[in-house]
């Protein structure tokens, strides 16, 4: 930490808050014999920025003249060294053009002292290509901030024709409801306007597992116990919801018959003692019927002591 860093950058006043706080952070890392070497993901967890945003103001820094940044390569690794961040206020800080030659800078550090370069005719002498590496471009921070996935194109949903279409099935269904009521002038009074518009109680009774079939049968089943109309559908919920448990124990019921093995024949079930009662395998007494066992004495399969024998 510099002192002289950290006044340099709260005197200056043509900074936006990102890029105060940002140099703030670079005064924070400056060393007065060492210099300023901060990794672009310190000052991304210091300033609370993404590093994507770090580098945009880095940029504007830049731009603004009161910070730049030296990058270079191991000559030997070819590998990116930490880059070096020199402050406004450093005798290192590159300083206007000469003005006797237009380009260079004076006052600068020793490799902006060199000779211009042969092929372009400015800048130092160095045996770097002075576009920038494919590899290391002028930015090397990522942009993290993007989502780099890009989802499949889908059909657009035209969220208009899915409303009307739920406006139109609800409207039938409250005109439907009316009928089962034998009063078609009903959908037009009370609550079931209501209920033409945003269809809550049938997308509810839904929900329990009813059909429109299954509603419009317990509507007109309500009707001939109640001869009141109902003022809302909100007054059927009792008998929906009685509806929904009598066909979900139809349908278990259903389910448990289905699921019952058919009973075998009577010349199965004496065929398969038969072979039981000729075999040496352990035989329960009670396990044959007495008719079973009158139908294998009838047919002549076994005898009586032979029955006995076995214990049965």
């Amino acid at each position: 930490m510099s002192h002289i860093a950290t006044n340099w950058a709260f005197a200056l006043g043509d900074l936006r808050p990102a890029e105060k706080l940002l140099l703030l952070c670079l005064a924070d890392c400056h060393n007065p014999r060492n210099g300023c070497f901060p990794s672009q993901s310190y000052l991304a967890e210091t300033s609370c920025m993404s590093r994507a945003s770090v580098n945009d103001n880095l940029a504007r820094l830049e731009e603004k003249g009161h910070i730049q940044r030296v990058r270079s390569v191991d000559p030997t690794t070819r590998r990116q060294r930490p880059t070096r961040y020199i402050l406004g206020f450093e005798p290192e800080f590159a300083q206007s053009p000469c003005p006797e030659t237009g380009h260079g800078e004076t006052r600068t550090e020793k490799e902006h002292e060199a000779d211009p370069c042969p092929e372009t005719g400015h800048g130092a002498v160095s045996r770097l290509d002075p576009e920038p590496c494919p590899d290391l471009p002028q930015s090397r921070v990522q942009n993290l901030d993007t989502n780099p996935v890009r989802e499949p194109l889908r059909e657009p949903v035209n969220d208009e024709d899915d409303a009307r279409e739920r406006a139109r099935l609800n409207v039938d269904f409250v005109k439907s409801m009316a009928e089962a009521f034998g009063e078609p002038s009903l959908a037009e009074s009370g609550y079931w306007p209501i209920e033409a518009r945003d269809g809550r109680y049938r997308e509810a009774w839904t929900a329990l597992g009813l059909t429109e079939a299954q509603m419009i049968a317990t509507a007109r089943a309500f009707a001939l116990e109640k001869p009141d109309l109902p003022q809302g559908p909100r007054a059927l919920g009792p008998a929906m919801a009685r509806a929904a448990k009598n066909a979900s124990g139809s349908k278990s019921s259903r389910r448990s018959r289905g699921a019952e093995s058919p009973r075998a024949s009577l010349d199965e079930r004496v065929e398969f003692w038969r072979k039981r009662l000729t075999g040496s395998g352990y035989i329960a007494p009670n396990a044959i019927s007495s008719e079973v066992r009158g139908a294998l004495l009838a047919r002549g399969h076994v005898t009586e002591a032979q029955l006995r024998k076995r214990g049965v």
